[in-house]
């Protein structure tokens, strides 16, 4: 299937909502009660006759900064930087924000979510807590540079999100202990 950009729509809601048949390929009027708004755009994309129930959004700015930070931190720190558990626990958050699939959030939730959260109450403390987020306030490095460390901040409620979601899926434990094994010393 080839993706172009006239395939790529967005959702829109209205009191009377269309549901597609998949076996018939027909349309089904549901009517919405008299004193429904005016339309709304549910910012979801839909891709020929599939809805996914990611933002559109949300769905570009990862798949445009993940790749975009890897290829800074790669320039900068080099390519054993991928083996800190919150860099690979952001390939895989960016995997179950565009895949949809419940094992890449829950691999990354397992492995990450409590020290990221930990990273946050450290960067609001301006590092002086745990010293996760020291560095955010080492002036040395470039304000562009500490920029991208940011993610740290958007990680956990997009998890939250993603587990809400598409729920949670029990293969994950397993599976992180041995990706934990196997990068960690």
């Amino acid at each position: 299937m080839t993706l172009t950009s006239s395939s790529v729509s967005l959702i829109s809601t209205s009191p009377e909502r269309t549901s597609a048949d998949p076996s018939s390929g027909k349309s089904h009027q549901r009517s919405g009660s008299s004193h429904d708004a005016a339309p709304k755009t549910d910012w979801r994309c839909r891709l020929g006759r599939e809805h996914y129930r990611t933002p559109c959004a949300f769905k570009l700015v990862y798949a445009a900064g993940t790749p975009a930070i890897a290829a800074v931190y790669a320039d900068r720190y080099g390519i054993e930087n991928f083996l800190w558990l919150s860099d690979i626990a952001l390939g895989l958050t960016t995997t179950a924000v565009i895949a949809e699939r419940p094992l890449p959030a829950s691999l990354a939730a397992v492995s990450v979510l409590p020290l990221e959260l930990a990273w946050n109450v450290d960067f609001v403390a301006r590092g002086r807590l745990f010293g996760l987020a020291g560095y955010m306030f080492d002036r040395t490095l470039p304000r562009w540079l500490r920029a991208l460390s940011l993610f740290h901040v958007v990680l956990p409620p997009t998890l939250f999100w993603l587990l809400r979601e598409f729920g949670y899926d029990r293969r994950a434990f397993a599976i992180q202990c041995g990706i934990t094994w196997t990068v960690l010393p």
